[in-house]
């Protein structure tokens, strides 16, 4: 016998295919999309196991690579949000496994945003200050210095198509970076409003051989966005927490990483995100 990688029940090792959520274990890959729907609706039938609910999606999406969407698509969930809501709290169980105690799935969802140890702001604009007020000593201060508009917390007023979060230049001067802030999960969404950006500083600010680059910066992962940003280089996507009083950034499609950096010393994680965020 061997255990399926998604549903974790036994099956026979001469067995490609789960029966019990359609999971094909060779082609990796739902083989069967009804079976797998069934699964997935007997998970929710039992409300005091919503623990295997949530980690049977974050699985799936793992494995499948899908986007929230397409996720609520093939089982049959009305709503994306609540795809995205389940996995979310799939995550904050594997950091917090004391939430499975809790009765029921609101009840544990509630208690992750209160007590939750990852941190994100509240507020976009504390977001925003934080990062404007300690850029110098960011990971982006070695290549990249703010440009300066006079305006509240150096939001870059275009006068035309609304203010950019922070607009910063290289220091050879060769390029510029258009910086959107969103405080929790951004979505493909944000893909058009920075490119929106971006254009109007490549029409109006670019000269000789200059060149425009993007930077998102959010605090929870999004398949969306990250599916977005496959085909367009030149935009980076970022997940940022607030830790020990400090900023710490790290790629998004890793942003899982964080998970497990509280479990080294400071030196330690300092370390890794360095590395990671070299890797960009």
């Amino acid at each position: 016998m061997k255990k399926c990688v998604l549903c974790k029940n036994d099956i026979p090792d001469s067995i490609s295919e789960c029966h019990n959520c359609g999971y094909g274990q060779i082609s990796t890959k739902i083989s069967d999309k009804d079976t797998c729907k069934a699964y997935y609706r007997k998970l929710k039938r039992s409300q005091s196991n919503w623990p295997d609910l949530v980690s049977f999606l974050m699985r799936l999406q793992n494995l499948t690579k899908k986007s929230d969407e397409r996720i609520a698509i093939l089982l049959g969930v009305k709503s994306r949000s609540t795809v995205n809501q389940d996995i979310n709290l799939a995550t904050e169980i594997i950091k917090r496994p004391e939430l499975c105690k809790i009765s029921s799935k609101s009840k544990a969802f509630v208690a992750s945003r209160k007590q939750s140890p990852q941190k994100i702001f509240e507020y976009e604009v504390d977001l925003h200050k934080k990062l404007y007020e300690t850029w110098n000593n960011s990971p982006f201060a070695n290549e990249w210095s703010l440009v300066k508009s006079g305006t509240y917390l150096g939001k870059y007023n275009t006068n035309e198509i609304g203010e950019i979060d922070l607009l910063a230049r290289s220091k050879d001067s060769k390029k510029w970076l258009v910086v959107e802030l969103k405080q929790r999960q951004s979505s493909d969404d944000t893909v058009g409003q920075i490119l929106r950006y971006m254009g109007w500083v490549k029409k109006h600010k670019l000269e000789a051989k200059q060149t425009v680059e993007g930077l998102i910066i959010c605090g929870e992962h999004s398949a969306n966005l990250s599916y977005a940003l496959k085909c367009l280089p030149n935009i980076k996507a970022l997940v940022y927490r607030f830790y020990r009083n400090k900023l710490d950034f790290i790629p998004l499609d890793v942003s899982f990483a964080f998970d497990t950096l509280d479990q080294l010393e400071p030196g330690q994680q300092e370390q890794v995100i360095k590395k990671l965020l070299e890797k960009t």
